[in-house]
C-alpha cells in the first residue's frame, strides 16, 4: 500500500492551507510536492506520513507541533485539514478521513496561514489582540474568542501556533504567580487578557521560547 502518490485532491486540500504568496508557507509547498505517502500517522484513517522513502514512520514518538490548520468548506461537507511540521525528512498530515472520494473541490477556505497583522481571525472574524516583537520581526495575535495564540514571523509570512498551556505557564512564571487555582487553569488567560501588559505577554513569550525544544524567535 506504501509508498503511494499523494492524490491531486489531497494536494488540493494542502495547498489550499499553504498560501503560495508567503515564502515560509510556500517552501512546505515545494516539499511536500516532492514527497510521496509512506504510512500512517497517529490517529487512523485519513492521517498520514510523507517522506521521501519507504521506511515506516516511528509512532512511538508524539506528533510534531501543527504548522498550519484550516477548515475547507464545499457547500457538501467541511474538512479540517492540519500539517505538521516536518521532522527527520518526514511531514505527518490530518484529513480526518479518507477525501480521495470528494468530486467537488470548490472550497471556502478559513486558515490562520493567510493572517497577517492589521487582519481580524481568518476564521471567525474576531478582534486580534496583537504585540510587537523585535520591532515588527515577530507579532504575537492573541484572539480571545476563539482561545487561540500564534506567532507571526515577518521574515517568512508563517504563523506559528502557540499551545496555550504551555504559554500559559510561562506566563505564570514570569508573574511568580503561586495561587495554584490560577496557575492550573490555563482558560484563565483569555478571561484575564486584558490584566497582562505588552511586556508581560511578550516576556512570556520568551520564557516559552527558551524551555521549549521549538524554538521561535
Amino acid at each position: 500500500m506504501y509508498p503511494r502518490e499523494i492524490s491531486n485532491i489531497e494536494k488540493t486540500c494542502l495547498s489550499l492551507i499553504l498560501p503560495e504568496n508567503k515564502l515560509g508557507y510556500n517552501l512546505y509547498r515545494n516539499k511536500i510536492a516532492a514527497m510521496k505517502i509512506i504510512g500512517d500517522g497517529h490517529f487512523g484513517e485519513g492521517n498520514y506520513f510523507l517522506g521521501h522513502y519507504e521506511p515506516e514512520p516511528d509512532l512511538s514518538f508524539p506528533s510534531a507541533p501543527v504548522f498550519a490548520v484550516g477548515t475547507l468548506d464545499n457547500g457538501s461537507e467541511q474538512l479540517d485539514i492540519i500539517i505538521h511540521e516536518e521532522t527527520e525528512d518526514k511531514i505527518e498530515i490530518w484529513f480526518g478521513r479518507d477525501i480521495n472520494d470528494i468530486t467537488q473541490n470548490d472550497f471556502i477556505v478559513k486558515s490562520y496561514s493567510y493572517w497577517i497583522p492589521g487582519m481580524n481571525s481568518p476564521f471567525t472574524n474576531s478582534k486580534v489582540r496583537e504585540i510587537s516583537i523585535r520591532q515588527n520581526d515577530f507579532i504575537l495575535a492573541v484572539v480571545p474568542e476563539e482561545k487561540k495564540i500564534w506567532l507571526y514571523e515577518s521574515s517568512s509570512g508563517v504563523n506559528h501556533l502557540i499551545p496555550v498551556s504551555n504559554y500559559y505557564n510561562s506566563l505564570m512564571l514570569y508573574r511568580n504567580e503561586r495561587n495554584a487555582e490560577k496557575v492550573l487553569n490555563p482558560n484563565l488567560f483569555f478571561n484575564n487578557l486584558g490584566l497582562y501588559n505588552d511586556l508581560e505577554l511578550k516576556s512570556a513569550l520568551e520564557i516559552y521560547n527558551k524551555y521549549m525544544r521549538r524554538k521561535l524567535l
